[in-house]
């Protein structure tokens, strides 16, 4: 042996390092150092540099694995990496199911942190189909074994259930899934409901829960067909906050005194929300056109952000304390706004107009501007549009041959003067931010800049196009906004219950 050579005493500890993930020790990595150094040499000495064909590179490239920085990691650390990763997947919903259970394949030191950490065990889902009687058996264990790492942790769960395609056993290996996720009802914190069909089954094998359901936060629930008796189980759950909605009324019963945050979608009529004094947050998406049985004026006083697709529902509504409207709607409904406004009489600081019509269609300026005498108190105003159409080279289309280019420009010829009857310090005074995103081209007059500079401390974004930008660069107060950059502009200024 050299005198440099490694004591051969830590020779089969180098070996293991070799072949495993595990951490050296001091005396190891001082070592692996040393055979490093060989390794180098030796290649160096043989002229050999081409990896597939030289198994010195081989053994470098392995000896440095053992040095790399992940292998010192406390196990702490290791485990926030995992739940990172296993967020990065909680979208998608089986894939998220799956996640622990291949991060836990990665290396044995990782299973064992993997197994420690509860949480990465907590989304569970839960699907019925047609498939062997092996497979359904692979389903069952594998679920008896996640309800098991994740302990004492609250479960975000997601069952999907269809009309069962198979016999007898099917139904039973599908009952059974069911059943081992309701023992832990308890520990429930967010629930989603595919209901596609069977639903009177589903529901009675869901009916041990009732009065059970002690940490359930979110119900989210979404199918299709009938049900014989409303399902009425989430009456009794005193933590229910926030509601995912999307099947017809009365297919769950919900408490909606004590719900602060709901999405309403496909329901005939807007249900319980007469009873709803609790919501914060509210997102209506009824579609487009009259609906029946609608008449009522529903009041929610403690109402701080609503969205709205369509403008269905707005004539229904009333909300005192509203804070932020965003809504997306075709041109012939957009007059709904002004009434629920005027009848609201509320302190609007945040305006979301996102338009829904044919880019032939004339902006209806008169509308928006009845808008703007409604909301004294507004601080920030957003016109965008639902899609842009992006050229080959994926930059956004505008509107350059706008056949009445004074569409848009009296919107701003108003916001720069006011007109006969009203004064420009009655036209949204406190306004500080307009995001500006339509393509409809501003520019086309000189009112834009002209109410630009009148309103010369509002931040004033635009499209990042390059004829845009152009057209603005004598104005230090305008500037542009990517696509990206408007969506999460958006999310963080305009609450939905889906965040």
């Amino acid at each position: 042996m050299r005198m440099n050579d490694p004591p051969l005493t830590l020779l089969p500890q180098i070996q293991r390092l070799v072949s495993t993930n595990e951490a050296p020790t001091s005396a190891g990595a001082d070592a692996v150092k040393v055979l490093l150094e060989i390794h180098r040499t030796q290649s160096a000495v043989d002229g050999q540099h081409h990896q597939e064909s030289n198994p010195t590179c081989s053994s470098i490239e392995k000896l440095n694995a053992v040095l790399a920085p992940i292998r010192r990691l406390p196990a702490e650390i290791i485990g926030e990496v995992l739940l990172a990763a296993f967020e990065d997947h909680r979208r998608q919903t089986r894939a998220a199911s799956w996640a622990p259970w291949r991060l836990a394949h990665i290396c044995r030191s990782w299973r064992n942190v993997a197994l420690r950490v509860p949480r990465l065990w907590a989304k569970i889902v839960v699907f019925n189909g047609s498939c062997s009687s092996a497979t359904l058996g692979r389903r069952q264990l594998a679920l008896e074994e996640q309800l098991a790492r994740s302990s004492c942790t609250p479960i975000t769960l997601e069952i999907s259930w269809s009309e069962p395609a198979g016999g007898l056993t099917t139904r039973h290996h599908d009952t059974r899934l069911v059943e081992l996720v309701v023992a832990h009802c308890e520990r429930w914190e967010h629930l989603q409901l595919d209901v596609l069909g069977d639903s009177d089954f589903f529901f009675s094998l869901l009916e041990p829960a009732q009065n059970r359901l002690l940490a359930l936060h979110t119900l989210s629930c979404q199918g299709s067909g009938s049900i014989s008796v409303g399902c009425d189980m989430f009456l009794d759950a005193p933590k229910l906050a926030r509601v995912l909605y999307m099947v017809g009324e009365g297919y769950v019963r919900l408490p909606w005194a004590q719900l602060r945050s709901c999405y309403l979608g496909q329901s005939p009529r807007m249900g319980g929300l007469g009873s709803a004094h609790q919501l914060v947050v509210l997102e209506l998406d009824l579609g487009y056109g009259e609906r029946p049985g609608t008449n009522a004026v529903v009041t929610l006083p403690n109402l701080l952000h609503l969205r709205v697709w369509g403008g269905t529902g707005l004539q229904n509504l009333t909300a005192p304390l509203l804070r932020s409207l965003f809504i997306e709607t075709v041109h012939h409904e957009i007059d709904r706004v002004p009434s629920f406004l005027r009848r609201s009489q509320c302190q609007l600081s945040a305006l979301c107009i996102r338009q829904d019509w044919d880019l032939d269609e004339m902006f209806p300026t008169d509308v928006v501007i009845e808008i703007l005498l409604c909301v004294p108190a507004l601080a920030l105003m957003l016109l965008i549009e639902r899609e842009w159409i992006t050229g080959k080279d994926g930059v956004p289309v505008i509107d350059e041959d706008d056949d009445d280019p004074t569409c848009i420009g009296d919107l701003f010829t108003f916001m720069q003067s006011g007109d006969s009857e009203t004064s420009l310090a009655e036209v949204v005074p406190h306004l500080r931010t307009l995001v500006y995103h339509l393509r409809y081209s501003p520019f086309e007059t000189d009112a834009f800049l002209g109410m630009a500079s009148k309103r010369s401390t509002v931040e004033i974004f635009i499209p990042e196009v390059e004829p845009y930008l152009n057209a603005a660069a004598a104005a230090p107060n305008i500037g542009a906004i990517s696509e990206a950059d408007l969506e999460a502009f958006v999310d963080d200024n305009f609450p939905s219950p889906w965040s």
